[in-house]
């Protein structure tokens, strides 16, 4: 940018989502247009005003719920998973590249070709691209889907992978499938912010309308760094999303929504953070009934939270049930439209 600016060039155009001022100079943001959409989505986007607030509604999806040796019985799991995300209504959709069956907290497989690690099967592309392009909202002004990636815990039979193992597996990852966000969710892994940035590039590199960069906050983080103000400045540097875990289950005392919308009241824009509802009692690992679910949706919409989505989703035994879905959180314009 100085170099351009030097030689006579004082503005340029950058990959940042959005609508401009003369504010905004000499940097432009612009719009990026995805996905093939349809006339009255490119309008809507071209004439969103900037001030209103697009909601996300979502749902989080483990390809490793889904996946079958069996290609009859993975295609019975695919349509009906296709089928279910299409009635909910939602507009994002997180989904892990990656198989991790003894859930140790580590990826020992991909959904994709892969020289750093064993191909579960190779179906990522399939699935993301059949997920927002049949499954996702159509009349959503906003559509996106996420990969949800750990930062570093990877490992293959020779141990866990080095940096950069993992910065090429990520190149890997984005050649596979299109995707406009990425997820960064790790429990056993490091988080470097340097490490992250690499991330970020590999996959923008392959991916140059990847724009959407999140973190994934347990809720027993948000409340432990309630009070430091440096911590979320410094996020913020890095990621423009966060997905909060309402942890049922996982902590004593229970943590409550009142209490992390405290703790996150005056650190952050609420539009800039997605809670994701815990659907599974962590601690007993019993379903979590809908009426429970529908209450606490109920009480974070009452305390101007926009953006929810939920894990897991179990559309064997239909939990949540698609009408306590639909009837909540979908994007329909008449809740118990199809």
């Amino acid at each position: 940018l100085d170099i351009a600016k030097e030689v006579g060039m004082p503005i340029t155009l950058t990959l940042k989502a959005g609508k401009n001022s003369l504010s905004d100079l000499p940097e432009i943001r612009r719009i990026l247009v995805t996905g093939n959409p349809s006339l009255t989505n490119f309008v809507n986007d071209m004439e969103h005003d900037e001030t209103d607030l697009i909601k996300v509604r979502g749902v989080r999806i483990d390809l490793d719920d889904i996946y079958d040796e069996d290609p009859v019985k993975f295609g019975k799991n695919f349509n009906a998973l296709l089928d279910r995300v299409k009635e909910m209504r939602v507009n994002t959709i997180y989904l892990s590249p990656f198989s991790d069956l003894d859930k140790d907290g580590f990826a020992e497989a991909a959904y994709f070709p892969s020289k750093y690690l064993p191909m579960r099967a190779d179906i990522l592309n399939r699935v993301s691209w059949q997920l927002r392009t049949r499954a996702i909202n159509k009349d959503a002004t906003d559509r996106s889907l996420y990969f949800v990636t750990p930062f570093s815990a990877f490992k293959n039979e020779q141990g866990q992978l080095g940096d950069r193992a993992i910065i090429n597996l990520y190149g890997e990852m984005a050649k596979q499938a299109y995707v406009e966000g990425i997820l960064f969710s790790d429990t056993k892994g490091k988080r470097l912010d340097g490490f992250t940035k690499k991330l970020i590039e590999q996959v923008q590199y392959y991916r140059p309308a990847l724009y959407k960069i999140g973190l994934t906050l347990s809720s027993k983080t948000v409340i432990n760094s309630a009070e430091n103000f440096e911590y979320w400045s410094k996020l913020k540097k890095t990621y423009n999303t966060f997905v909060v875990n309402i942890d049922h289950g996982l902590e004593e005392p229970e943590i409550s929504v009142e209490s992390l919308l405290k703790a996150l009241h005056g650190r952050i824009d609420l539009k800039d953070v997605v809670f994701e509802q815990s659907t599974v009692d962590k601690k007993t690992n019993k379903k979590i009934p809908d009426d429970i679910l529908h209450a606490e949706i109920d009480y974070l919409m009452e305390h101007q939270v926009i953006n929810i989505s939920h894990y897991p989703d179990d559309f064997v035994t239909n939990h949540p049930s698609l009408n306590m879905l639909k009837s909540t959180v979908s994007l329909n314009s008449f809740p118990l439209n199809k």
